[in-house]
């Protein structure tokens, strides 16, 4: 008999996510509330595709500014569950968007190179959600290479925006190719899956799964995408968006094999100095010894706290 497909396994959202009696550090009212509003997910059609995004809201949300969401490759909306979790529970309203339906790849537009141009389809999406969403301005946690996606935005709506947090940021190691992405990420994914999966089996169960289930029903996309994290640097852009008014952090693990921590602190300045401009405001690192590429899925309640003091010091140093 042949083994069933993983897409088969995982079918039903309710029926994988943890029960309300499970949800560390809320009542049952708060739990039941939080899942409601997880679980009402709101949709609209792009490029022959959809973008489904979640907008949670705690009890006292007005006193901090909203937070967009933006996941890394392949990374759906059941994987970042548990997140979106600490950030209700710390009283933060959230836009958690899941961009691995949209369909196709969009023509090429005279500005942007072809990497570039797979990720601007995407500029315009996560554009949408804020406008539809009335959130007004937002702040913006990106993982991976939602950092792409969100500085690419940030760039193209400056108004929309106000503080970033690039969490294991794509973008900022410099030099690059998609074979040594590869190798990297396969030892990631070897060395990081044990660890991981002790700690949050489910959120790591969707996220191989999601890998999977992206590859098949994308291929040509998946692989442009993984040569646009490759190619795609950030510096500059990080520069430019400082010269907009925006703050940005960089919330990087310490074993991080994806991109490792030693490459992006390279990148990372803090200050003009001879031959590098000042780009991004304040940086963070995840010192524990395992902690890996996706710590801020697997281990949330360490990591996201990490990234809400990194977005309370960017505010700090905007008075």
């Amino acid at each position: 008999m042949r083994a069933p497909l993983i897409s088969h396994i995982i079918t039903d959202m309710k029926e994988f996510l943890s029960p309300v009696a499970d949800l560390e550090g809320l009542s049952h009212i708060e739990a039941s509330a939080y899942l409601k509003q997880f679980e009402d997910v709101k949709t609209f059609e792009r490029y022959k595709g959809r973008v489904d995004y979640v907008d949670t809201r705690p009890e006292g949300w007005r006193e901090h500014r909203p937070i967009l969401v933006v996941g890394g490759w392949a990374v759906s909306l059941k994987a970042m569950r548990d997140l979106g979790l600490v950030l209700y529970r710390e009283g933060r309203r959230a836009l958690i968007v899941d961009l691995t339906k949209l369909g196709g790849i969009p023509r090429r537009h005279r500005r942007l190179n072809s990497q570039e141009l797979l990720v601007d389809h995407k500029t315009h999406a996560l554009a949408r959600v804020v406008k539809e969403s009335g959130a007004g301005k937002v702040d913006v946690l990106a993982h991976s290479m939602g950092a792409l996606d969100a500085a690419l935005t940030a760039a193209c709506y400056p108004e929309m925006f106000d503080k970033l947090v690039l969490a294991m940021p794509a973008g900022m190691i410099g030099e690059d190719s998609i074979h040594d992405l590869a190798r990297r990420f396969l030892k990631e994914t070897s060395g990081g899956l044990r660890h991981d999966f002790r700690d949050n089996p489910l959120t790591s169960l969707f996220l191989g799964h999601d890998g999977l289930r992206y590859v098949a029903s994308h291929p040509e996309r998946a692989h442009k995408e993984a040569q646009a994290i490759a190619e795609i640097t950030i510096d500059g852009l990080l520069s430019y968006l400082q010269d907009k008014g925006l703050k940005t952090g960089v919330l990087q693990a310490h074993r991080d094999r994806v991109f490792p921590d030693e490459r992006i602190e390279q990148h990372v300045h803090l200050e003009d100095r001879p031959g590098h401009r000042h780009n991004v405001d304040a940086y963070a690192s995840l010192s524990k010894r395992k902690a890996g590429h996706n710590e801020l899925l697997t281990r949330p309640d360490r990591a996201v706290l990490a990234a809400l003091r990194l977005f309370d010091n960017l505010e700090k140093a905007g008075e």
